[in-house]
């Protein structure tokens, strides 16, 4: 007999709540941890934040079809946070508007519109950005605790974040093309001695389209870290379950195991890796091959890099590889970071985390204290399926910082689709949101962007 939505979800909290207390252990271990509050005369504070990031866009044959596009988009946040003694309040909203016509649908007639239909409106979007209470103790067994929703990040971000397409609210889909996604409604405990980290967290999935029908469920887990100072290395392990709260997605296990080490006597050069496994059942259609497939899938990334930032001009270079198997399921996408993560231009619709690897290479340096110049390479080929390549894409970005608080970013992207492309059967999966965009395309494509960004 079929369990019901409601038990099912419920035996998933459980098991995502004994996971997330483990780490509490750490900081309940010693009398300290409960020391005495600050001096009174200091208990009362109040910092506001404000910021605007702003992008120009241009693609001239955005997921390689034959349709160029402009447009921009400008993200605003605004609030602060408030501190008594060891317990603070951060709230923040966010502001969102899309100018133009955009290749996920903003600024075009909804898709099966008849000739001539209205465009979808651009009204701003406004939704909350943080509104979580943290209470954090100091030393000498420092630890803290958040719960609500506020920014999350885990390890290296490659669970969480590894560069695609998310938005911010179910309900509209604007300017999330350069600013995606990166916080979750969560409870978050962070503890740190001796250059250990443990960080439990049980958090809401909130992808913008997904086959839960945004019922998505919850991941738990911990992760434990720690940087070995006699040999400049950090390693680190983790384990979370996520639940699928409406049973249409994945139920599973997730194991991960890190490091970036340090070359000896060559301490400008590193090695560094990720392995990430995944067991359960798989229901979401966009990722695994059969319903309620038995998932045991892969995916890693490893790089050798040198990054020499006491000498002058701070070269840098990295070359890696990034591995996804057939049926991998990202646990939640929307971090993305055009230094790390940030996995193609126009084929974003292509690397969802699943059925891929990818070739990467990236060199920078700095001919200016503030300014610097960063070259990406990406190579894209399927693992399942037909043999060739997917896409080559090359980017320069040039960023300005003159000053702390303001920054100017500047990209040029060339994407050149390969051979594979075609006869893979892979569309464009935000064509069906706009009547305007080509499911499937084949032209080369150039991308030009100029952002800039102020902070108070």
């Amino acid at each position: 007999m079929m369990q019901s939505t409601d038990a099912r979800s419920a035996r998933g909290v459980l098991r995502l709540g004994w996971l997330w207390l483990l780490p509490a252990l750490f900081c309940l271990a010693g009398p300290s941890a409960w020391a005495e509050p600050p001096a009174t005369n200091s208990l009362w504070s109040f910092k506001p934040a404000a910021s605007l990031e702003h992008y120009g866009i241009y693609q001239s044959n955005p997921f390689f079809s034959m349709d160029e596009r402009h447009w921009m988009e400008t993200t605003l946040r605004f609030g602060g946070k408030a501190a008594y003694g060891r317990l603070s309040l951060e709230a923040k909203g966010i502001g969102l508007k899309t100018t133009g016509r955009d290749p996920y649908g903003s600024g075009s007639a909804p898709a099966g519109a008849p000739p001539g239909a209205e465009r979808v409106g651009l009204d701003p979007e406004w939704d909350v950005y943080t509104l979580y209470l943290q209470w954090e103790n100091p030393e000498p067994y420092p630890w803290k605790v958040s719960l609500g929703r506020q920014p999350l990040a885990i390890g290296t971000q490659f669970l969480i974040g590894e560069g695609v397409y998310d938005g911010y609210h179910h309900d509209f889909a604007q300017a999330v093309w350069s600013t995606p996604r990166n916080w979750f409604d969560a409870a978050r405990l962070q503890f740190d001695h001796d250059r250990t980290h443990v960080e439990g967290v049980l958090y809401r999935v909130h992808p913008t389209e997904d086959a839960a029908g945004f019922q998505t469920g919850y991941v738990g887990g911990f992760d434990v870290s720690h940087q070995f100072e006699s040999i400049q290395g950090t390693y680190g392990a983790g384990v979370f379950y996520r639940d699928s709260e409406s049973n249409l997605d994945n139920d599973m296990w997730v194991m991960a195991a890190r490091f970036k080490q340090s070359l000896p006597k060559l301490r400008e050069f590193y090695v560094a890796g990720e392995l990430v496994a995944e067991r359960g059942t798989g229901r979401n259609p966009y990722y695994v091959t059969v319903p309620d497939q038995d998932l045991h899938e892969y995916a890693g990334h490893a790089e050798l890099g040198y990054e020499a930032t006491q000498v002058r001009f701070k070269p840098a270079v990295e070359i890696g590889g990034i591995y996804y198997s057939s049926d991998f399921t990202p646990l939640a996408t929307g971090f993305s970071d055009w230094d790390t993560w940030y996995l193609g231009n126009q084929i974003v619709w292509i690397v969802f985390g699943s059925n891929t690897r990818i070739l990467r290479a990236k060199a920078s340096f700095w001919p200016h204290e503030k300014l610097r110049l960063l070259a990406l390479y990406n190579h894209t080929d399927l693992v399942s399926g037909p043999s060739g390549t997917l896409s080559d894409e090359w980017t320069l970005i040039a960023d300005w910082y003159p000053t702390e608080r303001i920054w100017v970013s500047f990209v040029i992207g060339y994407s050149k689709p390969g051979d594979a492309l075609r006869s893979s059967r892979l569309s464009n999966f935000f064509s069906s949101l706009n009547s305007d965009a080509v499911p499937v395309g084949s032209h080369d494509s150039v991308d030009l962007i100029l952002g800039f960004g102020l902070s108070y």
